[in-house]
């Protein structure tokens, strides 16, 4: 797990998909006199607009994977926004109970705000995010976590604890859909 005993944190920030749609072809007023053979087209057939259910699976597989791997960017936005605030509301918003190190994250957060105390660094960094294939049940994301060095201070401006910067390569967030709404279930480090 590393030196973070609970500052570690998984993230994720916002992702727009645009979806288009696909339009039959403009019928031509007169043949064309070049001799370029027409291009395939990866559209749906111009008679009916169903797209093939091959691409539409794949279409549904990779929007799936963004919209995991902006799950996790978002953890991380969140995840520093409450270094700063000490409040894990919006943290605690994207992730299942069943995530045991991100209730731990979460605790981390509230415990500073009892115990009047802020951070100075501890910001989270995520790199190399890969979504793997998966299903609204369960996909994963893999990448690499860094927290930058941390140093806990109470409200009289005394040290209570210092933390190196931790880097974790391969950590492994696996999130499920509850709902309308894509969330991580855990996180294994």
């Amino acid at each position: 797990m590393g030196a973070r005993s609970g500052w570690l944190a998984s993230g994720a920030a916002a992702v727009v998909l645009a979806l288009t749609g696909c339009s039959a072809p403009a019928p031509q007023s007169a043949p064309a006199a070049s001799t370029q053979q027409p291009r395939p087209t990866s559209t749906p057939r111009a008679d009916t607009g169903i797209p093939s259910p091959s691409s539409t699976t794949t279409d549904a597989q990779a929007a799936l994977q963004a919209e995991a791997i902006a799950l996790v960017e978002r953890y991380a936005t969140e995840w520093n926004k409450a270094l700063v605030s000490r409040d894990s509301t919006a943290l605690r918003a994207l992730f299942l109970e069943s995530c045991e190190a991100c209730v731990r994250e979460a605790a981390d957060i509230d415990n500073l705000r009892q115990g009047n105390q802020h951070v100075v660094g501890g910001t989270l960094t995520l790199t190399s995010l890969t979504a793997l294939r998966g299903a609204e049940s369960g996909i994963g994301v893999t990448g690499v976590s860094t927290r930058a060095a941390v140093t806990i201070v109470d409200r009289g401006g005394k040290v209570v604890a210092r933390y190196a910067e931790d880097r974790l390569d391969g950590v492994l967030w696996i999130l499920e859909r509850r709902g309308a709404v894509l969330k991580i279930r855990s996180v294994t480090l």
